[in-house]
């Protein structure tokens, strides 16, 4: 599928960075890009980013992407004008199903003061599964983590949604 495709997605676990096996990984497929000639269509994605809330590591994306760069370049040259991105999946997946949850549909489109005090008040107020309670609490927590690491208030799930990463990623491969 590599030799065949116009454009690959290489991720990378955040909390990982990269392993021994996706270091082999890389090397292969750099042969094969070399042969094809098609850096161009490598784009790394680091994921799990929601993990650098928890973890000691450094919550500074732009660090973070240059430090994978760095290990990119040490495999390969021929990385070191990839285009990395930074990204969430959980979050953006989270982001997407909380209008779907009986009681949420109008967060999709509204603005608030603040939305962990918003989603504080859904989470009190709707009977809700374990399910959306949990997709809830994530969504909450990672506001939460917003304001508290970057001085960002998050006031609506559009942000969210944005901060994940996803978008980019997905306006990029588009």
């Amino acid at each position: 599928a590599i030799k065949e495709s116009d454009v690959l997605i290489f991720p990378i676990d955040y909390t990982k960075y990269l392993t021994d096996t996706e270091t082999k990984y890389l090397k292969d497929i750099r042969k094969i890009f070399a042969k094809k000639k098609k850096f161009y269509s490598l784009i790394f994605d680091i994921n799990k980013t929601d993990q650098r809330f928890t973890s000691e590591g450094d919550k500074c994306m732009v660090r973070v992407i240059d430090f994978i760069r760095e290990k990119l370049i040490a495999i390969a040259p021929e990385f070191k004008d990839s285009i990395i991105f930074g990204t969430s999946a959980l979050t953006y997946f989270n982001v997407l199903e909380i209008p779907k949850i009986t009681g949420c549909e109008d967060l999709q489109n509204i603005s608030v003061e603040d939305l962990y005090l918003e989603l504080d008040s859904r989470l009190n107020n709707l009977n809700l599964s374990q399910d959306e309670t949990d997709k809830l609490m994530f969504i909450q927590e990672q506001s939460n983590r917003f304001k508290r690491t970057f001085n960002v208030k998050v006031t609506n799930l559009q942000q969210v949604k944005q901060y994940s990463g996803m978008p980019d990623l997905l306006n990029y491969v588009n």
